[in-house]
């Protein structure tokens, strides 16, 4: 048994398919096919049951899988503490973050830091994105969480999940904005984030695949002055569902919603410092 071929069959029953695995693991469909067959080979067990939905766990799979992550998990842990042990004393990292710290996972992120890693401390800012890059751009940030794609190539990007973000209006507006189309929605008046924010970039380019432009009264560059703005009857806009509360005075669309990446980034310069490596250690074992 090789750590390659558990790391293959934790990404098989992940993700329940040979091809999606390959493409996450950057390696062939014939080596992922390889190395689980080589685990059935070496312990005479069946892992999973091939059917047309795809790969599915096999009992004795399902209880090797937890075995698996164990394995994979103390690899993680011990790669965090000897990262953290040839991190420079008190270590500082400048962390610049786009959106609600709880979303962020904030507090479990210190507390996971503080029991691996002790000499590494932090200096969160609050902000957005278009400032997270830009603070990584000119060195004020070490490091920062960011929505949407970053293509830039003096950075690293590391995708931890995907929020989902809703279109909404005032609970007045709703039988203006239910059943209409996202066309339709365009003549109504809207509060914007700024043109540099994923928000904004997301729906003026699904606005644009219409060859459509919304009608912008008003902008903001945080989420709760957005809300505050749409449930005060200024228009419509675009907020992530974290934002979005039951006993809100807003209408959410019944349209389909949107899909936009949370990412961590740093410098490419900068990645392999032993502070930022033992950090990002422990935000792979958050987001696992």
């Amino acid at each position: 048994m090789e750590l390659y071929q558990i790391r293959t069959f934790v990404k098989v029953a992940e993700t329940g398919s040979i091809t999606r695995a390959a493409s996450e693991l950057n390696t062939s469909q014939p080596s992922v096919s390889a190395h689980i067959k080589a685990l059935e080979d070496e312990y005479g067990l069946s892992l999973f049951k091939r059917s047309a939905r795809g790969m599915e766990l096999s009992p004795a799979g399902a209880q090797l899988l937890v075995k698996a992550r164990a394995i994979l998990n103390g690899l993680e842990d011990f790669a965090a503490t000897a990262a953290s042990l040839n991190a420079s004393p008190q270590a500082i990292l400048t962390v610049g973050l786009n959106t609600d710290p709880q979303v962020l996972k904030i507090d479990q992120l210190v507390d996971l830091c503080q029991n691996t890693n002790p000499r590494l401390s932090f200096n969160f800012i609050s902000t957005n994105s278009p400032v997270v890059l830009k603070g990584l751009h000119s060195g004020e940030f070490d490091a920062g969480f960011v929505f949407g794609p970053c293509s830039l190539a003096e950075l690293t990007c590391e995708p931890l999940t995907e929020i989902e973000l809703k279109l909404v209006a005032p609970h007045s507006w709703h039988d203006r904005i239910q059943g209409r189309s996202l066309a339709e929605l365009a003549r109504l008046p809207w509060v914007m984030p700024p043109g540099e924010c994923p928000y904004s970039m997301l729906l003026k380019a699904e606005f644009a695949r219409l060859g459509l432009e919304p009608e912008v009264r008003l902008t903001a560059d945080q989420e709760p002055i957005l809300k505050s703005l749409v449930t005060a009857g200024h228009g419509l806009s675009l907020l992530p569902s974290f934002e979005l509360k039951p006993e809100d005075s807003l209408s959410v669309w019944d349209g389909p919603g949107f899909k936009l990446a949370l990412s961590f980034v740093c410098r490419l310069s900068r990645s392999q410092q032993p502070e930022l490596m033992a950090f990002k250690q422990v935000l792979k074992r958050l987001w696992a």
